[in-house]
């Protein structure tokens, strides 16, 4: 579901729809000639043009970032998700922003009932809205039909223009102060991170929205998200032979230039365990460096879990994909010495063994570019610092 607002301010009007990244939020703040740009200014919702039940923040004072947030957490949400919402919102009577983020983590009390047709269909779909799923193989269960009953028996029931509107009697929890976001995963995120100062966190997915971290600081009451505790919060999968590097990266060059990385780098083609044995390679721990590396990944050859000269041996006789010249027929492979074939090739193509497999340049004349390389920061391995 995409929210769609006009804003407007000194004297200006402009079209958004969101949820979008901080980035375009502040561009679109440029628009409306406001002099820091920050998503933390209040701007005035001239109308809300979509959906037609937020128009209650027509004329309204927001915070973008909590406009924007508001957007993430309703477009996870699908059609019944969302028409609990609605009914919350109207029961609830909210006006402002921060009670409707609250809601978006509480519409479990909101059960909407569309199929009253028995006691017990009220009650199975009272469970579905308020706790998420059932089994699929119950529908006959004498539960449902109890709970039905009881329902019925207490006269809950509200008439809404989405259904048959059921609060149950769960506290409404208050996730969101006003002030730091509740944990929310809206991206698949490459990687996140936590920030934390006095107390207080933020979580930012910092390879699809790196503006975000500025917003993250001003809402932590910093100037830059230098100044507070960073750990890596969660990451992709195919990540992970990486994560040591930008570890040291976090703890060295600090989380902005992490995130530039990230965000340079993230994407679904990018071979993330290559990219970690070649900076072993290379002895790379830089964010400049690792970026010139990853750009020209295709100029190496990693063989993972080699472990010695006849393992790369075989590697070239047998599974080498890139012009095969090496291929050998399996009759004549055992009076083959594969590990002096592959001392061979260790010695051509420069060819080093490092912890998890084997790293060489592809061809004659490739990886010369790692002798321009920038020098790189001497690391105390303990503490994972500069040393000067």
């Amino acid at each position: 579901m995409r929210l769609k607002v006009t804003l407007t301010d000194n004297n200006r009007e402009i079209d958004i729809v969101l949820p979008t990244t901080d980035r375009t939020l502040r561009a679109e703040l440029y628009t409306l000639r406001l002099a820091d740009y920050s998503i933390r200014k209040p701007v005035t919702i001239k109308s809300v043009n979509s959906p037609v039940a937020l128009s209650v923040l027509n004329g309204k004072t927001v915070k973008l970032d909590e406009l924007n947030y508001l957007a993430k957490r309703l477009d996870s949400f699908d059609n019944s998700e969302l028409h609990q919402f609605y009914s919350g919102l109207k029961h609830e009577g909210f006006v402002n922003l921060k009670d409707m983020i609250n809601l978006t983590f509480n519409i479990h009390r909101y059960a909407l009932l569309t199929d009253v047709s028995s006691p017990a269909s009220i009650g199975r779909k009272y469970i579905l809205s308020t706790q998420g799923c059932t089994p699929a193989d119950d529908s006959d269960d004498k539960m449902y039909e109890n709970i039905g009953k009881q329902l019925i028996e207490e006269g809950k029931f509200k008439l809404t223009e989405y259904g048959i509107l059921v609060v149950n009697d769960a506290p409404f929890e208050k996730v969101y102060d006003g002030l730091n976001f509740p944990e929310y995963h809206y991206y698949d995120s490459f990687l996140a991170v936590d920030l934390e100062h006095e107390g207080k966190k933020e979580f930012v997915a910092i390879a699809e929205d790196p503006e975000s971290l500025n917003t993250a600081a001003e809402r932590l009451g910093v100037e830059s998200p230098e100044d507070c505790d960073v750990t890596i919060n969660s990451y992709h999968v195919d990540m992970e032979p990486i994560i040591p590097a930008f570890q040291q990266i976090l703890e060295v060059e600090g989380v902005i230039k992490l995130s530039q990385l990230v965000s340079e780098l993230a994407n679904e083609k990018m071979d993330w365990a290559k990219l970690s044995a070649v900076a072993d390679y290379a002895e790379v721990r830089s964010a400049k460096n690792l970026n010139i590396i990853a750009d020209r990944l295709d100029e190496f050859i990693y063989i993972p879990k080699a472990n010695d000269e006849d393992d790369v041996g075989r590697y070239y006789v047998n599974d080498y994909k890139d012009g095969n010249v090496y291929s050998l027929g399996i009759d004549m492979e055992e009076y083959f010495d594969f590990q002096a074939f592959g001392e061979y090739m260790m010695e051509e193509y420069h060819g080093k063994f490092i912890e998890d497999g084997y790293v060489c340049v592809s061809d004659y004349g490739c990886g010369e570019f790692l002798d321009e390389l920038e020098d790189e920061p001497e690391y105390d391995q303990g503490e994972g610092v500069i040393m000067t």
